[in-house]
């Protein structure tokens, strides 16, 4: 079984395969909780918060544990009745879903853009560019666990989630310059610097790519545009990677092979309720 959380939470049979119904909006929430904390337990206590928040039912254990059962029959087909969990277990406190890395398209795309940083750093551009296009082509959809919400898991596994995405947009982006398609890398570092303006990395991409493609005045004309855009919203002047990407333009000099950016730290985990 294969689960999808770039996008609407799934399970499908196989890569190719129609998804299985999950059952219950909230059958699909409590998966979704599940996977976020993939081979981790989960208390009952907290699956109850972030199914209901304030305001669960009369019986709240009985609902989860009907939820469970019906889950089971989705994640463990072939399991005969009366035989014990191998996959949605029960544990002293509440639940665990025991499935690999391999199994969950978050958790693929989170190693495979591991590896893009690592084959950019070490000058396999090719090879990175070719990485990136596996990982991003996981998504589904824009928005991770979008049936779950503002629930804390969702709203936590989101941010991790579009923060990678970002920088492997932004490395695929820095693959793409190192092998002098800097036409190819225009319109998409554009595209990321009108949704985040005030993230440095992809004004770099943009002002080294439009002076590597021959356009030095525009480079510098976009420079000077983060430069009043980082004064006026910030207070700050830009950092050493775009001062040193205005003064290649400045002086003519070769566009250099971009390194990537420090990986963004992990937000920190939710505080599991009691």
């Amino acid at each position: 079984m294969l689960f999808c959380l770039l996008g609407a939470v799934e399970a499908r049979p196989g890569t190719d395969a129609v998804p299985v119904d999950l059952g219950s909006p909230l059958q699909r929430v409590l998966l979704g909780l599940l996977l976020t904390e993939r081979d981790r337990p989960v208390s009952l206590d907290r699956i109850v918060t972030e199914l209901w928040g304030d305001a669960p039912p009369a019986d709240p254990e009985g609902s989860v544990h009907t939820y469970v059962s019906r889950l089971r029959r989705v994640v463990e087909p072939g399991r005969r009745a009366g035989t014990p969990a191998e996959v949605l277990l029960r544990t002293p406190s509440g639940y665990r879903l025991a499935v690999p890395a391999e199994a969950v398209d978050a958790d693929r795309f989170a190693g495979l853009a591991a590896e893009v940083r690592e084959l950019g750093t070490r000058g396999r551009s090719a090879e990175a560019l070719a990485t990136a296009d596996r990982a991003l082509a996981l998504w589904r959809g824009p928005v991770p666990l979008e049936d779950a919400g503002d629930r804390d898991f969702a709203v936590h596994a989101r941010s991790r989630l579009e923060s990678l995405r970002l920088t492997c947009q932004e490395d695929r982006l820095g693959a793409l310059l190192a092998l002098g398609r800097p036409e190819d890398v225009v319109p998409e570092a554009e595209g990321l610097v009108a949704l985040h303006p005030l993230r440095e990395r992809p004004w770099v991409l943009l002002v080294d790519a439009l002076h590597a493609g021959g356009r030095t005045a525009d480079a510098l004309a976009r420079y000077a545009e983060v430069h009043r855009l980082l004064d006026d919203e910030l207070g700050v002047s830009p950092g050493p990677a775009l001062r040193e990407a205005q003064s290649r333009a400045l002086r003519g000099e070769p566009t250099a092979a971009p390194r990537p950016a420090p990986a963004p730290p992990a937000p920190a985990p939710p505080t599991p309720a009691a």
